[in-house]
This record gives structure tokens, C-alpha cells and sequence, in this order.
């Protein structure tokens, strides 16, 4: 994967790396910092079909989840299985 070639080389801590084999579509991203993941949510919405005007923003009331939640997503479909 490119993209994630390119994050490796701006030094985030990507699994499985870029020249790992791949057997499933998931990817971890390692930003370090809460600020980071939040402004690449807030990109990746930005440039979506739908909803791009959105703001992302970390949620700590998700049920099941310990810990803050922050989605982007711009699909068609309410539920959609290809989200961020």
C-alpha cells in the first residue's frame, strides 16, 4: 500500500507495514497523539461524497467502548462496512 508506505516514511507505526503480506483490509495507524488522529479523521471526512462539511470530533459517551471514540466516514449507506 502506498499510503501506508508514505505514512511509514513520516514516521508513524503502521501494522501490518507496508511490506507486510496482507490478508484482511484492516490497518493500524500509531499517531501518538490524540491531535493527530483528530486532524486525520477530520481530512479524511473533508474529502469525502458525503457529509464532507462534517467535523469529527472524539466522543466518551459510545456504549462498550472504555475509551474516547472519534469516526469519519462519507458513505452512501448509514452503516456502511468500509469506515474509519
Amino acid at each position: 500500500m502506498v499510503s501506508i508506505a508514505i505514512l511509514a516514511v513520516l514516521g508513524y507505526e503502521t501494522t501490518p507495514k507496508y511490506n507486510d503480506f496482507k490478508s484482511d483490509i484492516i490497518q493500524r495507524i500509531e499517531f501518538g497523539k490524540p491531535e493527530l488522529l483528530e486532524r486525520f479523521c477530520a481530512g479524511i471526512q473533508a474529502g469525502t461524497p458525503v457529509d464532507s462539511y462534517v467535523t469529527s470530533v472524539p466522543w466518551d459517551d459510545m456504549p462498550r467502548y472504555d475509551h474516547e471514540v472519534i469516526m469519519a466516514a462519507g458513505a452512501f449507506v448509514q452503516g456502511a462496512s468500509i469506515e474509519l
